[in-house]
C-alpha cells in the first residue's frame, strides 16, 4: 500500500470513528482518575479507590455485554465478599440514574448486563414509552 493510500484509508478510518463517537452513547472509564465518562465529554462520577462501587463497575466495564450475576461479582471482583449494596444502588452511586441506568444496564433480580456503545437511534427502544393521562369526557 503506498502512501497516499495509507493516507486516506487512514482518514476514513477517523471520520469513522468520529461519526460513531457523534452518534452513539459511550461510557468510557479511565482506571487511573477512576472517571467515568459520557462520550468523552461529562463526568459521570469518580468512585473511591477499592469502594464496592469502584470494584463492581471495573468488573462490569471489563465484561461488556454479558449477563453477569452477583455471585460473580462477589468472587471475581469483590475477592470473595459480599455484595452489601442492590445493582440499582450501586448504580444510583455511580451517578447511573432514570434514562442513564436504563440505556446502559439490563437488569435482573439476580444478574446484570452492561452494554455500552449504544446507537442513539435506538434509545427509544430501551426506555419505556409514556403514555399521557387520558382525560374523561
Amino acid at each position: 500500500m503506498d502512501l497516499k493510500k495509507a493516507k486516506k484509508a487512514f482518514e476514513k478510518e477517523e471520520n469513522s470513528s468520529q461519526e460513531n463517537r457523534e452518534s452513539s452513547l459511550i461510557i468510557s472509564f479511565n482506571e487511573m482518575t477512576r472517571e467515568i465518562i459520557l462520550n468523552d465529554l461529562f463526568i459521570i462520577s469518580q468512585p473511591n479507590e477499592g469502594s464496592e462501587n469502584h470494584l463492581v463497575f471495573k468488573y462490569l466495564y471489563n465484561n461488556l455485554n454479558r449477563k453477569i450475576t452477583r455471585k460473580e461479582l462477589q468472587v471475581q471482583a469483590m475477592d470473595g465478599a459480599n455484595l452489601s449494596k442492590t445493582y440499582h444502588e450501586i448504580l444510583r452511586d455511580l451517578g447511573f440514574t432514570g434514562n442513564l441506568t436504563k440505556i446502559f444496564f439490563t437488569i435482573a433480580k439476580e444478574t446484570i448486563i452492561f452494554h455500552n456503545n449504544v446507537d442513539r437511534n435506538n434509545i427509544q427502544n430501551l426506555l419505556p414509552i409514556k403514555l399521557g393521562k387520558s382525560h374523561k369526557s
